[in-house]
């Protein structure tokens, strides 16, 4: 809608000024009553152009917050994002680490090794969970 407004003043305007030049009389004089007209005429397109002006302005408003609120959004996103990496990446290390087949991993012989490795993960995790809500991260 902006742009179409601003399409439209760009063909208003040099209309404005021809017909602003045209009632003054310095291009070619007309009758009293001519000149009337086109006086009138004068004062209504440039009350439109200001018109115009003033609603580009306010459409440019309407954008700016707009624009403001989708930034607003998504950095929120994109913070609750980064929590929930902080949160899931030390997990993901211990994963990745005990995923690997190779001798000599602690808890490998033992019967509750598996058992272990899940409760300190999920430790792990309400311990992350806890420490940003106390931050206040959260």
């Amino acid at each position: 809608m902006r742009q179409s407004v601003i399409k439209l003043r760009r063909f208003v305007r040099p209309q404005n000024e021809a017909l602003a030049e045209l009632s003054a009389g310095e291009v070619y004089p007309l009758e009293a009553e001519c000149n009337g007209f086109l006086q009138e005429t004068s004062n209504r397109t440039k009350r439109i152009v200001e018109e115009m002006d003033a609603t580009s302005d306010r459409l440019q408003a309407l954008q700016d917050h707009a624009d403001l609120l989708h930034a607003s959004a998504l950095g929120r996103n994109s913070y609750v994002l980064s929590i929930v990496a902080a949160i899931f990446l030390p997990l993901g290390f211990l994963t990745g680490l005990f995923g690997i087949n190779v001798g000599g991993m602690p808890g490998v012989e033992a019967a509750y090794g598996f058992w272990l490795v899940t409760a300190s993960s999920i430790l792990l995790g309400v311990v992350l969970f806890l420490v940003f809500r106390v931050l206040i991260w959260l």
